[in-house]
């Protein structure tokens, strides 16, 4: 009791002054916070306002100078001066600037350097005041001039009539600004970080370490933060500066840590002191006190530490340990096992000793009972039996147990022990249902599974034996799995096995062929396991037929390579595109200048007929453009009437240069064949094919390439074997070679698609198919004579159609004039001279721009003066299409030729629809020209 009342006492003393002592440290760090939240909110107020007042000295400077007239005039000379001694006068200014509207500088402070005077037009500040703003301030950024870190104002400028024609704006030096913040900071405890929205520092305290940043992002919060930063409690208080975006954090230390306080405090290391004192003493009294009840409590300790033991054991076992008088009729001692098995309390097996029977299942009580009256009598019993408990739950229990005798012999007591083997049951039972369940998934796999050792077979399921056809396991079960192994991949497999029993090879996966029993060989995947101890291990494989996949792998493998050729057919056509339209424009300046010369010479002179010589080339050179584009194009070409045999002359032409010397080339081409309703382009393709596949058969040994091209006329008896085709007249296009020849077995594949006898880098057998699918749609065939060592000639037959009637304005070559005003624009200098000098000697008055923004600006300055407009497609920067719909804003009956080299962004369709009145492709004759422009001027 003593004891009991001195220990409440300390405990008391020590409470007592622990929620003093918390109440102080409280009070202080309180008093300290409210301290640096002032200072935050002062400070931060002061910045943004002396950052005002610095930048608004600036703009009473500027209403100032806005009222100077010679600077409202923009008049650069006194305007520098003024400028100039505004510089001097303030020593943080860099420059006093003022900018016209087009972003050129027309005045400054300090003398711009030669050749490097920027336009600044781009920039935001200057595009924030034209679009409004009063005034701007500068971000922090480097100079472009002096290289250093510079701030800044600027103001709009406006004219006599109030509208803004420039800027005025002045560069400081940012150093300033942070000499200006640093002085109000006199306190080197307070901090600041000067930063945007965006949480980027324009100026932070040298003091200030700032690892986290996140407290910078956003808008300002309303309120003060409580923050940490190296362990000291901060006040941080942001503000904002609108007119800047600027936002200024103060960081203010409040306090450090617990030890900060306490020792900031006398009287509180005082009170800790007393604090430390009065928990010494209690920890000594009890130390006291133990020391005296240790002593006695020893020999009671040592009285109950027999009996303790047993108890432990007993009543911490699992089992149900018990003793009993020799009729069972008394049960001197239970264990709490009892409970947990029988789920009945152990009292109630002291009132009735009995009852552990009266729970044994019913089906193996007599079994127990007769155990109890025969074999305890004799010895000892041990039974497995089931008890159902109170919850109908079945528990399975093995018991065992034996007689104990006295001096004399006789026993007078009987020891148990009862276990709880349900869950080892229920183990053997679900490992059972594996086996069974392991056993069916086997049988069902869709894999062939085995197992063997030593290379012997020991256990197959049903997928294997019908994988290699075979109709029981015994079959298999001891023979060698080598022999289901196909002869020629024996030695591979031996070889992999030893490799990866030595470790070399990492993966447990391989491919080779199987053996069936009816000696069929086929792919198979193989995935090898090994399990087992070291002198005992087994392995187990995984089988899987893989030749179909492997078929469509291959397959695959075809399609993928198919389609990289049409990539690289699609890239030659880009190409192709690119050059030509390049090609064109040189065209032009070649044709145009050669029909201005012939103009000046005297008809049927030398001069006059070397330039018709000049001018054939160049509309040879047009033509083979024109199918060069067509070949390009991503989309389909139309079909036309055309007379083939020029196409074909100009496709030799191209294919002479690809083949070697050592080939051939004869010719007999029907100049006037008939004419055929195709696209030239495909005409051209089927052509090239047929050429490229003879010169492939005679690529070794080299021969004659022959190309024929004739009129014929066909009756149905001719075409039996084309039941598709009617009798009529047919253009004939016969290529011929004096190669290897066809074999008979592949005459009738070869217009299959995908089918080729070529190695993989010389055709994807496409060819042929693609030849054999135009001719088909054009309403012709496509017929071979061949014979292995002859050679090889295909003939391909296409129906021809009328002639049509010239048209009056194709009979007419008289070359129309006019005295209209024209708008010429082509960024090709030499293109745009020609095409002026040209259109002034058929009358025009001509007015030329080489750049799309100044035929805008003099089109929008003088819309009435220019009946027309002929204008280029490709240009930097607007493109002819965005230029003629810009002008068709402006005046939209202005009627517009658009003429382009080779485009795939605009179409003549598209054109239209935007309102140009003609769309033409370069290079154009002067008479096309000529009569494009009478058209659109005459039929408006």
């Amino acid at each position: 009791m003593r004891s009991y009342r001195v220990t409440i006492a300390l405990i008391t003393l020590i409470v007592i002054q622990c929620v003093f002592f918390a109440a102080v440290i409280v009070g202080e760090r309180h008093q300290r916070w409210q301290e640096a939240r002032v200072t935050a909110e002062t400070m931060a107020s002061i910045s943004a306002s002396s950052t005002k007042d610095f930048f608004n000295k600036y703009l009473s400077i500027f209403d100032t100078l806005k009222s100077v007239e010679f600077i409202t005039r923009q008049e650069a000379e006194p305007s520098s001066g003024i400028l100039f001694r505004l510089n001097h006068k303030y020593p943080e200014i860099v420059n006093f600037a003022a900018v016209k509207q087009n972003g050129d500088f027309f005045a400054s402070g300090n003398p711009m350097p030669e050749g490097k005077v920027p336009n600044v037009k781009h920039l935001d500040f200057v595009q924030r005041i034209f679009s409004g703003e009063k005034h701007v301030i500068m971000q922090p950024h480097q100079g472009p001039i002096s290289k250093e870190m510079v701030t800044g104002i600027a103001v709009p400028l406006e004219n006599m009539d109030g509208k803004i024609n420039g800027i005025i704006g002045v560069s400081i030096e940012f150093q300033a600004l942070i000499n200006r913040w640093e002085n109000l900071l006199s306190d080197k405890k307070i901090m600041m970080a000067v930063h945007d929205i965006n949480g980027h520092i324009h100026y932070m305290s040298p003091n200030l370490n700032l690892q986290n940043k996140a407290y910078l992002k956003g808008n300002p919060p309303e309120k003060i933060q409580k923050i940490k930063i190296a362990k000291k409690t901060v006040a941080l208080y942001t503000i904002s500066h609108p007119e800047s975006g600027w936002n200024f954090s103060v960081f203010v230390p409040a306090y450090n840590d617990f030890i900060h306080l306490l020792v900031s405090r006398m009287e509180l290391i005082f009170l800790f002191a007393l604090m430390v004192i009065t928990v010494t003493t209690l920890g000594v009294w009890f130390y006291q006190e133990k020391m005296w009840t240790t002593k006695l409590s020893k020999e009671q300790k040592k009285l109950q530490q027999s009996e303790s033991k047993f108890r432990q054991l007993a009543e911490n076992i699992s089992a149900a340990f018990w003793i009993s008088s020799p009729d069972k009729n008394s049960i001197i001692y239970v264990s709490p096992g009892y409970e947990k098995i029988w789920g009945k309390d152990c009292q109630t097996l002291y009132d009735n000793p009995w009852m552990w029977v009266e729970a044994i299942h019913a089906d193996d009580r007599l079994k127990i009972e007769d155990a109890e009256k025969k074999k305890l009598l004799k010895g000892t019993y041990d039974e497995l039996y089931r008890i159902v408990r109170d919850d109908n739950t079945i528990r399975w229990v093995h018991d065992r147990a034996f007689p104990l005798s006295d001096e004399t012999g006789e026993i007078h007591r009987i020891v148990g022990i009862a276990v709880d083997v349900t869950d080892r049951i229920k183990a053997e039972e679900l490992l059972r249902r594996n086996k069974e369940e392991l056993k069916a998934v086997l049988d069902n796999s869709v894999d062939a599974i085995c197992v063997f050792q030593q290379g012997v077979h020991k256990f197959v399921n049903l997928a294997y034996l019908k994988m290699f056809c075979y109709q029981d396991a015994n079959e298999l079960v001891g023979k060698p799995i080598s022999e289901l192994i196909a002869p020629a991949k024996r030695s591979e497999v031996r070889q992999f096995v030893s490799a990866r029993a030595e470790g070399k090879l990492p993966s447990a996966k391989y491919q080779t062929k199987g053996l069936r029993r009816d000696g069929v060989e086929f792919d198979m995947e193989v995935n090898v396991t090994q399990y087992g101890q070291e002198d005992d291990k087994n392995t187990l494989v995984i089988l899987r037929d893989v030749t179909d996949l492997k078929r469509k792998e291959e397959e695959k493998d075809n399609l993928e390579k198919q389609l990289q050729q049409a990539q690289k057919m699609e890239a030659i056509g880009t190409l192709a595109g690119g050059i030509a339209h390049d090609f064109n424009n040189i065209l032009a300046a070649i044709i145009g200048y050669a029909e201005m010369a012939k103009d000046d010479c005297q008809p049927g002179s030398t001069i006059s007929q070397d330039l018709n010589g000049v001018l054939e080339a160049g509309n040879r050179a047009k033509s083979l453009v024109c199918q060069i584009l067509a070949f390009s194009r991503q989309d389909d070409t139309e079909r036309m009437i055309l007379q083939p045999a020029s196409i074909i002359k100009e496709t030799i032409t191209m294919l002479r240069p690809s083949l070697p010397t050592t080939i051939e080339i004869t010719q007999d081409i029907n100049a006037v064949a008939g004419l055929v309703f195709v696209d030239p382009t495909q005409l051209n393709q089927i052509l090239m094919n047929l050429c490229t596949n003879a010169f492939h058969a005679m690529e070794d040994t080299g021969g004659k390439l022959d190309i024929l091209l004739k009129e014929v006329t066909l009756s149905n008896e001719d075409l039996v074997h084309q039941p598709d085709v009617t009798g009529g007249t047919f253009i004939q296009l016969s290529i011929g070679d004096s190669g290897t020849g066809i074999a008979p077995t592949v005459k009738d594949k070869i217009f299959d698609p995908y089918f080729t006898t070529k190695e993989i880098s010389k055709g994807t057998g496409m060819g042929l198919s693609m030849v054999h699918g135009i001719v088909k749609n054009y309403g012709g065939f496509i017929s071979l004579d061949s014979e292995l060592g002859e050679g090889t000639v295909f003939h391909v037959f296409l129906p021809t159609v009328e002639k049509e009637a010239l048209t009056e304005n194709e009979i007419n070559d008289e070359i129309p004039i006019g005295r209209e005003k024209i708008l010429l624009v082509d960024d090709e200098e030499i293109l745009a001279k020609m095409g002026k000098t040209m259109l002034e000697r058929l009358g025009y008055h001509v007015t030329v721009r080489s750049n799309s923004f100044e035929a805008l600006e003099t089109f929008q300055n003088q819309p009435d003066k220019f009946d027309i407009v002929i204008t280029d497609q490709t240009m930097p920067g607007m493109t002819g299409s965005d230029l003629s719909r810009r002008m068709l804003q402006i005046r939209p009956d202005i009627p517009i030729i658009l003429c382009t080299g080779y485009s795939t962004i605009i179409s003549e369709e598209k054109a239209k629809s935007m309102g140009i009145k003609e769309f033409a492709f370069k290079p154009l004759a002067k008479k096309d020209i000529a009569k494009m422009i009478r058209k659109v001027l005459d039929n408006p």
